[in-house]
């Protein structure tokens, strides 16, 4: 037997055949909720046949390698059918080729019209591929920071990494003296 003529009561066939109980098949089935009526349709043969020959189906695909109460494939069940190795990836490929193709051509021409004709968008595009974080992590040798022992060995240091002349650094140094303490 195939599917019922009536959609209405195939719906229901399959409803009740999911696990619905004949009140809640009726309804969704389409037609307006009545507890009789439900219950009359679950005794017409054709129902109890179609519901069977439904129930058998899904038993047969749950021994294909399917969850019973789910109907997905179970772990380690590599079928027959599915897409070949590799077929997923073959558009998007030929998608970043032609990309990279139309690129080399007017890339940099686009981009220049785009800054400005449309900054906005330009700015958008600009972010959009800049990563979302930066790793500024940073790395210093500081051992040679200990010799550094006061504020004059430091500019010293300093003045020499920059290339001060002796005569520059005496004049950029500002020497502090110690004031007296003024009694008040």
């Amino acid at each position: 037997m195939s599917a019922l003529l009536n959609p209405k009561r195939e719906a229901f066939a399959r409803e009740i055949a999911r696990g619905e109980n004949a009140s809640q098949a009726y309804v969704k089935a389409g037609y307006q909720a009545c507890r009789q009526n439900a219950s009359r349709m679950m005794t017409y043969d054709d129902i109890k046949q179609r519901v069977a020959e439904i129930e058998k189906e899904a038993k047969t695909n749950s021994k294909a390698g399917r969850d019973e109460e789910t109907g997905r494939f179970l772990p380690g069940n590599s079928g027959n059918g599915g897409r070949k190795p590799g077929s997923r990836n073959k558009l998007g490929e030929q998608f970043i080729a032609d990309l990279h193709a139309e690129w080399q051509q007017s890339g940099a021409t686009a981009l220049k019209r785009m800054a400005e004709n449309d900054p906005v968008s330009f700015v958008k595009v600009t972010a959009s591929i800049l990563p979302k974080e930066i790793d500024a992590t940073l790395s210093i040798e500081a051992e040679w920071l200990k010799e550094l022992t006061d504020f004059r060995v430091a500019w010293d240091w300093a003045a020499k990494v920059i290339g001060l002349s002796d005569d520059e650094r005496a004049d950029k140094l500002i020497e502090l003296q110690a004031e007296e303490p003024v009694d008040g």
